[in-house]
């Protein structure tokens, strides 16, 4: 009988030993993984790789799913990144190098665009009044002429809107992307056929707005909180007093006819007279952004007024200008 607990005695003490070494080795096995493949780095029998550096994600990274309404019922989206695209210096051979590190931005040897005017009516602008005249041409984002088609504005106020009155010609108005946003690339209506439009208060503002109207007869629009780098964005809580543009898009023979009331309380503006101003950036997106064919134009070109080194950025506070409200008599 003695001999029989003796002998379960010492097959305790083994399954004990046991249970204590798988949990020593339960917690060391990562550092005895690392030490054996470093042990066989050493007689070169594999090659350690570097860890992989976690990824950052920043005010403009990340890709929430967009979400289109009809001109009647809109919701506030989440921004979208613009694509990034080549180096200036590869676009343009005018653009001027800078030493790396250096903050001065890199500029193109190109004429600034001439600052348009709104014109101050108590109607919306129409194509034959001489008195609201026609905006300067979009240009490519990197200063430089796109011909090919052509974009007509004109805006005007009556002081608690913003009327704003847009021809997007188009040779190829049947190619152009006008297809369901949820189906697309980059998920957003600023990778189809569309007109945006960035309207800030001043340069004191804490948030601007983004308006983007589509060629397929839909709309987004985002409230984008300003932050402390004029190239980052964010997303701010929409105030229950925004009102929703009303808008209207029709193909007409020859491309895409776009008019649009934008109400100036959004940013906070009581009453825009003549003589005040506020700022002001437009892009044309022609085949979207990622679109082989795409074509970014923008009213005030981001390599000019803005930091080129950033590449094609038109949420660059800088780019937005100033334009004054004059009387269309």
């Amino acid at each position: 009988m003695k001999q029989d607990v003796k002998k379960i005695r010492i097959e305790v003490c083994f399954v004990a030993l046991f249970l204590v070494f798988v949990l020593i080795f339960s917690s060391f096995r990562n550092k005895i993984a690392d030490s054996a493949a470093w042990l066989l780095a050493k007689t070169h029998e594999i090659s350690l790789a570097p860890a992989k550096a976690s990824q950052t994600k920043g005010q403009t990274q990340g890709q929430p799913q967009a979400q289109t309404q009809s001109p009647i019922k809109l919701s506030v989206l989440s921004q979208v990144p613009p694509p990034k695209n080549k180096v200036a210096e590869s676009i343009n051979p005018t653009v001027n190098k800078t030493p790396a590190g250096s903050d001065k931005p890199v500029t193109v040897d190109l004429a600034k665009t001439d600052i348009p005017a709104i014109a101050f009516s108590a109607s919306p602008p129409v194509w034959n009044n001489s008195g609201i005249p026609l905006f300067p041409p979009l240009r490519n984002y990197n200063g430089t002429s796109w011909n090919d088609e052509k974009t007509d504005i004109k805006i005007s106020t009556d002081g608690k809107k913003l009327y704003l009155l847009c021809r997007l010609y188009d040779k190829k108005a049947d190619e152009a992307i006008i297809g369901d946003p949820k189906k697309l690339k980059r998920k957003g209506l600023w990778d189809t056929d569309c007109i945006e439009v960035f309207i800030m208060k001043n340069s004191r503002s804490d948030y601007y707005c983004q308006y983007i109207f589509s060629a397929s007869g839909k709309v987004e629009y985002h409230y984008n909180k300003i932050t402390n780098k004029p190239h980052i964005w964010g997303n701010a809580t929409i105030p229950k007093s925004f009102e929703q543009p009303r808008f209207n898009v029709e193909e007409f023979d020859g491309g895409f006819e776009l008019e649009a009331k934008i109400a100036l309380s959004n940013i906070d503006v009581e009453m825009l007279k003549p003589g005040d101003s506020i700022l002001i950036q437009i892009v044309r997106n022609y085949r979207g952004q990622s679109d082989k064919n795409s074509v970014t134009t923008q009213l005030f070109p981001v390599y000019i007024y803005a930091d080129s080194k950033l590449g094609m950025n038109n949420h660059d506070r800088r780019a937005f200008q100033a334009i004054t409200v004059k009387s269309d008599k």
